[in-house]
C-alpha cells in the first residue's frame, strides 16, 4: 500500500465497501473516529468472507489499513509533494544563499523557524550578517556569499516601520548617523521604543558610535528630529538660510558622543536573545562548549526519542526561573521548589527540582547559571520535561567526570625544561585521575614522516581535574596540547 486510492479499492474489491464510504473509512481511520472504525472493520471483513478470505486474514488486511490510512497521502498530493521536493532539493543544492533567503523570508514571526533555519545556515558554512540599517531589506537578502538579516524578522519592530525605513534609504541614501535617521524616517514609524530595539539588534553598529552610546543619544535623537519637523511644519528657516540643508547633506552636526561604558559581551547577547528570540553572533555557551559536550550524556534535542524515567546528564544555561511553593510540605518539611528553562546549543527544555532536591541545590540555581544537570526524563505533557535531582558546576564535573588527563610534547617545540616543569604541576594537583602522556616526533632523515608515542605514567601519578591544573599545563605548553578525557555512559531509556 502506497497510495490512498490503494486502499479504498482494497476495501471495495475485498471487502464489498462502496468507494465513497471507502473515502470517508480512511477519513474516519485517520482522525480515530472509533465508532466508524469499528463499523467499517464489521463490514469489511464480512465482505470478505464472502468472498472467500478468512475472518483472521480479512482482520489482519484490516489492521494493516488502519495502520497506513493513519499516516497515508492520496496519489495526487504525493505526486506534488516529490515535485516540491525535487525542485526545493535542487535549489538548495546549486543555489543555497538564495535558497535559504528565501526559506527565512518565509514566515519570519515564527522565532523557532528561524532559529532553526539560522543553525542549518551555519551548518552549511553561510554567515548570515547581523541586521544593518544600511544593508538590510525588510526581508533576509543576499550579499555576494552571505546573507543579510531581514529587519521585520526583529521582534518587537513591525513591517510597516522598517518598509519606510528602507524605501528612504534607497530613495536618498544611506543614513549617516542615529540623527540623520531619526529626521528622515517618519516619527510615527520610528518611535522611541523602536529605535531602541534596532540598537539592542545592532542593526545602528556600522554608524561607529557605540551600542550604549547610541542607547544614551536615543532621546536625544528623537527629540531632535521632532523639533525638526515642528519647524519645517511651521515653515521657519535658519536665520541665514540654507545652513541646515548644508549640514544634512555633509552628514549633519558634529555630535558630543556621551561618556558611557561600552555594553558588555554578555549584555550584548542577552540584548540578542531578547530581540531576535536566539542568539546570532555568538552564544553564551560557545566558550564552555567542548567541555558541556564532553560531560553530557545526551543534549537537548535528545529527548524527544527518549522514554518516560530515561536518566540524562545535560549541560547548558539556567534561565526563566520561577521558585513557588507545594501546598503539602516534603518529607523533611520542605514546600520551596522551581521550575526553569535549561538552554543548550541544541535547543531548551523545561526542567522542575522538587522541595527536597532544591533544599540542598537551590543556592546553584541561578538566572544564566552555566552547568549540568542531572534527572529523569517526564513525559506525561506534550513536550519532554527534566526532573532535576542534581546540579554540578563546570568545575564539578571537570572532578567528577573527566577519566584522564592527557599531556602531549611535541619534539622541538618543548624542552626538558618543560618537561620538568611539567612533572611538578601535576605532583601538585593531587586527585583520581590517570595520566597520559603523548609525544609527537618525526623521523630526523625525513621530518616530513611523523610519529607518536603514548606513554603511561607511574599509577601512583594521579591528579585533580580542576581548572586550575589545565591553566597551568597550558601556560607551559600553549593551548592544545591538554586534554581532559571522559567517557559517559550514555543511558538511553
Amino acid at each position: 500500500m502506497v497510495y490512498q486510492e490503494q486502499v479504498m479499492r482494497i476495501l471495495n474489491r475485498l471487502g464489498g465497501i462502496e468507494l465513497s464510504k471507502a473515502y470517508a473509512c480512511i477519513k474516519a481511520i485517520s482522525k480515530k473516529k472509533a465508532e466508524t472504525i469499528e463499523k467499517n472493520r464489521a463490514e469489511f471483513i464480512q465482505g470478505a468472507q464472502q468472498r472467500g478470505m478468512s475472518a483472521d486474514e480479512a482482520a489482519n488486511l484490516f489492521s494493516l489499513i488502519e495502520k497506513f490510512a493513519g499516516y497515508g497521502f492520496n496519489k495526487s498530493h504525493s505526486t506534488a509533494y516529490a515535485a516540491i521536493a525535487y525542485q526545493t532539493a535542487y535549489l538548495k543544492a546549486h543555489y543555497p544563499v538564495e535558497f535559504m533567503a528565501a526559506l527565512l523570508s518565509c514566515g519570519m514571526e515564527d522565532t523557532d523557524r528561524i532559529c532553526e533555519h539560522v543553525d542549518d545556515c551555519r551548518r552549511m558554512k553561510i554567515r548570515v550578517l547581523p541586521p544593518d540599517v544600511n544593508q538590510s531589506d525588510v526581508e533576509f537578502g543576499v550579499a555576494g556569499k552571505e546573507l543579510t538579516f531581514g529587519l521585520a524578522a526583529i521582534k518587537g519592530v513591525g513591517i510597516q516601520a522598517v518598509s519606510a525605513l528602507v524605501r528612504e534609504r534607497e530613495a536618498n541614501g544611506k543614513f549617516q548617523d542615529i540623527f540623520d535617521l531619526c529626521e528622515r524616517v517618519d516619527p510615527k514609524q520610528l518611535p522611541k521604543g523602536l529605535l531602541e530595539i534596532l540598537i539592542r539588534a545592532g542593526a545602528l553598529d556600522a554608524m561607529g558610535p557605540e551600542r550604549n552610546q547610541h542607547l544614551a543619544l536615543a532621546d536625544r535623537a528623537i527629540q531632535n528630529a521632532a523639533s525638526k519637523l515642528r519647524d519645517r511644519q511651521a515653515g521657519q528657516k535658519n536665520l541665514f538660510g540654507g545652513e541646515d540643508d548644508a549640514q544634512a547633506a555633509a552628514g549633519g552636526s558634529s555630535v558630543t558622543l556621551p561618556d558611557v561604558p561600552p555594553m558588555t559581551h554578555s549584555q550584548r547577547l542577552t540584548d540578542e536573545k531578547e530581540v531576535f528570540g536566539f542568539y546570532l553572533t555568538s552564544h553564551p555557551l560557545t566558550e564552555h562548549s567542548s567541555k558541556l559536550q564532553l560531560y553530557s550524556t545526551h543534549a537537548t534535542a535528545d529527548l524527544a526519542a527518549l522514554g518516560d524515567g530515561a536518566e540524562v546528564r545535560l549541560g547548558g544555561m539556567i534561565s526563566a526561573i520561577k521558585r513557588t511553593n507545594t501546598k503539602k510540605p516534603s518529607r523533611n518539611g520542605h514546600t520551596r521548589y522551581a521550575n526553569f528553562d535549561f538552554e543548550d546549543v541544541k535547543g531548551t527544555v523545561r526542567c522542575i527540582m522538587w522541595p527536597e532536591d532544591f533544599a540542598r541545590l537551590g543556592e546553584h540555581v541561578k538566572s544564566e547559571a552555566i552547568c549540568f544537570i542531572e534527572g529523569r526524563v517526564d513525559r506525561r505533557g506534550r513536550e519532554p520535561n527534566v526532573v532535576v535531582n542534581n546540579l554540578i558546576t563546570l568545575d564539578e564535573a571537570s572532578n567528577k567526570f573527566t577519566d584522564q588527563v592527557a599531556v602531549k610534547f611535541e619534539r622541538g617545540r618543548h624542552s626538558e625544561g618543560e618537561v620538568d616543569r611539567v612533572g611538578e604541576i601535576l605532583r601538585r594537583h593531587p586527585g583520581r585521575c590517570d595520566v597520559a602522556i603523548v609525544i609527537d616526533s618525526y623521523d630526523e632523515q625525513n621530518p616530513t614522516l611523523r610519529f607518536r608515542y603514548l606513554l603511561q605514567p607511574a599509577s601512583t601519578l594521579k591528579v585533580s581535574a580542576n581548572t586550575e591544573l589545565a591553566t597551568e599545563l597550558e601556560q607551559v605548553l600553549g593551548p592544545g596540547n591538554v586534554r581532559y578525557v571522559s567517557n559517559p555512559k550514555r543511558k538511553t531509556g
